[in-house]
């Protein structure tokens, strides 16, 4: 026999030639996935993702970076951005609005908060809440300073750990928080899968430009598509409301502790009344929304808007009833407030300030030095 017709040779060949076919098939699957991502890669840099110019970038440190550090970002002084989809101006302070004068004898008033504070779907920096507040006051014939402490994806021990390392230097006389939808977000409402597929996909998301493109389409889709009472179930994990409230609690300590009257405001929403909405209203109410039915979410923003009033009546704070402010058309999205709910906020904390900064004149109590 033959020495290349031997049985070994033979078999040897066989798997020779079962090794070319895997090889190959792997190949065929391979180089056009491969080309696929480049091709995704391409379109997401050119048509895609935007990379910030200068002054935008300037506006913002680390916006998307490192966000569950004790502060996440901090905004960059005496710079101009656009942020959402309203030119914003960044003071000296680092906070959104006009600059203030510290060496002012005029009291300060600091409203502290997230998104929904800071303006995020307001048409300009005089249409948040925090500067119709400063001109409520100024048609009331007042002079205190409103400044704006709103940090987009702030959550309530964000806004401790801010509070407490800025305080000395905004010495606020009164302090008025206005947030919680962070905490909701991270810590209450839940994908109700957190297996190791959706680890997976969350890790795709973020690094195979093709899933990254399939993700950004869906997302401009999805407000177009989505039938919100199909919705799927989030995991509410009790837990989370109880770190929502120990947070609270503890900004509301530092508040006083700087010897500044604290204000805690109820969030506004309008998931109140979901059944009786129109399909448009309720597609609304998905935009920028959290996970889970609409039905979840109102149950859990009341359950958020109890704890608060429980937490400022244990620290002897003043609620503000924001959650009136609860129209479909007060709001740009599901959570911000378009410039007619700003307003309608703003209203509302000036209203709550009225009284005591009338008693504060009739006492002559002079701006405090501050620092914890």
């Amino acid at each position: 026999m033959h020495p290349s017709h031997s049985p070994a040779t033979l078999v040897g060949t066989d798997n020779r030639r079962r090794l070319k076919r895997i090889a190959f098939s792997i190949l065929a699957v391979l180089l056009p996935l491969l080309a696929m991502e480049s091709i995704s890669r391409i379109v997401w840099h050119t048509c895609v993702y935007q990379q910030p110019s200068n002054e935008k970038l300037n506006a913002m440190i680390f916006w998307e970076e490192a966000w569950k550090k004790d502060i996440p970002y901090m905004f960059t002084p005496n710079s101009q951005g656009r942020i959402a989809s309203a030119s914003t101006h960044i003071n000296s302070l680092g906070l959104r609005g006009a600059d203030v004068d510290l060496a002012s004898s005029n009291r300060r008033i600091f409203c502290i908060g997230d998104s929904v504070t800071f303006g995020y779907t307001a048409s300009s920096d005089l249409q948040t809440y925090p500067a119709l507040l400063e001109r409520q006051l100024r048609d009331r014939g007042r002079a205190e300073i409103v400044m704006n402490g709103g940090m987009p994806r702030y959550r309530t021990d964000h806004m401790a750990n801010y509070y407490q390392r800025y305080v000395s230097v905004l010495t606020p006389q009164y302090v008025v928080i206005l947030g919680g939808w962070n905490d909701l977000n991270d810590y209450v409402l839940l994908p109700s899968s957190d297996t190791s597929s959706a680890k997976l996909y969350r890790w795709a998301a973020e690094q195979i430009y093709t899933v990254k493109l399939a993700v950004k389409a869906a997302q401009y889709l999805r407000p177009k598509m989505e039938n919100p009472d199909l919705r799927p179930s989030a995991y509410v994990a009790p837990e989370g409301y109880d770190r929502f409230e120990r947070n609270l609690t503890h900004l509301l300590q530092l508040v006083h502790q700087s010897h500044a009257t604290a204000y805690v405001c109820t969030i506004p929403h309008a998931y109140g009344a979901t059944e009786t909405l129109s399909m448009q209203e309720k597609l609304k109410l998905v935009d920028a929304a959290p996970c889970g039915k609409l039905g979840q979410i109102r149950d859990a923003v009341e359950e958020f808007n109890r704890r608060i009033r429980r937490v400022a009546q244990c620290c002897n704070a003043t609620v503000i009833d924001c959650s009136s402010v609860n129209r479909v058309d007060y709001f740009a999205d599901a959570i911000h407030p378009n410039d007619l709910g700003d307003l309608m906020i703003a209203r509302l904390v000036a209203h709550a300030l009225a009284a005591d900064l009338q008693a504060a004149d009739k006492l002559g109590n002079p701006r405090p030095v501050g620092g914890l």
